[in-house]
């Protein structure tokens, strides 16, 4: 790896809170060790996650199953611990391929990697037989949306209060990454938030349909939000 691109920046601010900032541009070939990628419990065959050339591409071949709750079907995810609050994650969807049933955004979790179906909220690009645009989803439930399907699109989540067990989390979305509209708030009291340590990442879906999916990220970032 080239230590001028491609390595995600660290540094601690305030170091009485020690909040940390991260910034990964996938302008290089390999994955830095501070992701973790997976894409199911027993096989990974047809489900893959790839840097190159400035963007990191997750994607789900077709016939296979690309879900969030059992085993083998798993979608395809990328993720790092979210470490402090209040915090911000940011991300910029490029390109999103699928004929129906696909969906490829930024999620938060307190089990990245379980198949647990209550483990996630998202924000997505999503396309099914009646609707193309951004939704917020839960259990593969869409819970808000918003029929738009102009790329790039950027997904922000902001997650605020400072205590696993009093969150509320934010799910914005722009078409020019500095005008945000907030298109669904999850409040606190949810066992989502109850149940340990969050992670943040990537992911692409196809749930039901196993028609292949393929989405790009332009970059992903993390970094402290002071006011919620």
């Amino acid at each position: 790896m080239s230590p001028q691109v491609g390595i995600p920046l660290f540094y601690l601010q305030e170091l009485a809170g020690a909040q940390l900032r991260f910034k990964d541009n996938f302008a290089d070939s390999e994955k830095h060790w501070t992701w973790r990628l997976f894409k199911g419990a027993i096989s990974e065959i047809g489900k893959n996650g790839v840097e190159e050339n400035g963007y990191y591409e997750l994607s789900i071949g077709d016939t296979k199953d690309g879900r969030w709750d059992s085993d083998d079907n798993e979608a395809p995810r990328l993720f790092i611990e979210a470490s402090s609050f209040p915090c911000e994650v940011i991300t910029r969807l490029d390109y999103f391929e699928n004929f129906d049933d696909g969906y490829a955004g930024l999620f938060v979790s307190h089990r990245p990697t379980s198949h647990s179906t209550n483990g996630y909220f998202a924000i997505v690009r999503k396309k099914t037989a009646t609707t193309d645009g951004i939704a917020v989803i839960n259990t593969a439930q869409t819970i808000a949306s918003y029929l738009n399907n102009t790329l790039p699109v950027w997904f922000r989540l902001r997650i605020g209060c400072g205590s696993y067990g009093a969150l509320h989390v934010y799910f914005d979305y722009s078409y020019d990454g500095v005008n945000w509209t907030n298109l669904y708030i999850q409040s606190e009291g949810v066992n989502l938030f109850n149940e340990g340590a969050l992670s943040v990442g990537l992911f692409c879906a196809n749930f039901t349909s196993m028609n292949s999916v393929v989405s790009r990220f332009d970059f992903f970032k993390m970094q402290p939000k002071s006011a919620i």
